[in-house]
């Protein structure tokens, strides 16, 4: 991956944002379409005004009118022709949705939820090659073997399938940003106020081996 090395300055008329690139340029007349879930990924697009073309961009950001970030992702299917360009947005947390294994075989068999949480984040960190994610994750002690005892075994999961559970059921979301200082995209797990919501036997679906 490219290091990110300058910004784009596209503005979006209506309501006066800034959509963030990589090269110093102002587009105008800026459509963006968004699509935001809870736990699956967010889906979009963006159209507009751009003078010229640019070879392979790969992350943008959404600003409001006082520089405070709203949105970033990946950018996807980028399309340029005669001054209009389109992209699909894709949702950061699809780095989440791979598979990873989780080792309890050798007597690491702490399920408290936030070492649930980090126990996935070390996997899907090693599984990310030369691009980096950073993930804060805070203290939460609650004990989750009632949910799934995986005391001496090690279990294959899909990383975001496998939260999903956890974070539905004790009342998690993942936020998540680009973070232009350190190059990287951060992840930041928060607990909501609301109540915690129903979760199902299928949701414990993966394969195993002792």
């Amino acid at each position: 991956v490219a290091e990110i090395q300058t910004t784009y300055y596209w503005k979006k008329i209506e309501d006066e944002a800034t959509l963030t690139l990589e090269t110093n340029e102002l587009g105008r007349d800026i459509k963006i379409d968004l699509t935001r879930r809870t736990y699956d990924a967010d889906t979009g697009t963006i159209e507009g005004f751009l003078e010229k073309d640019i070879e392979a961009p790969f992350i943008f950001e959404i600003k409001d009118e006082q520089d405070k970030s709203i949105y970033s992702g990946f950018i996807k299917n980028w399309k340029w022709a005669e001054g209009t360009v389109r992209f699909n947005i894709e949702d950061f947390r699809v780095v989440l949705d791979t598979d990873i294994i989780l080792d309890y075989s050798h007597g690491d068999n702490d399920f408290r939820l936030s070492k649930v949480y980090e126990k996935v984040a070390e996997q899907v960190k090693s599984s990310a090659g030369s691009f980096l994610y950073d993930f804060i994750i805070p203290t939460d002690l609650i004990d989750t073997i009632a949910i799934a005892d995986y005391s001496n075994q090690y279990i294959i999961v899909n990383a975001i399938r496998f939260l999903k559970t956890y974070l539905s059921y004790h009342n998690y979301i993942i936020d998540k940003v680009f973070d232009y200082n350190q190059n990287k995209v951060v992840f930041t797990f928060r607990k909501q106020l609301s109540d915690p919501v129903e979760i199902r036997l299928e949701d414990f679906v993966h394969e195993k081996t002792k």
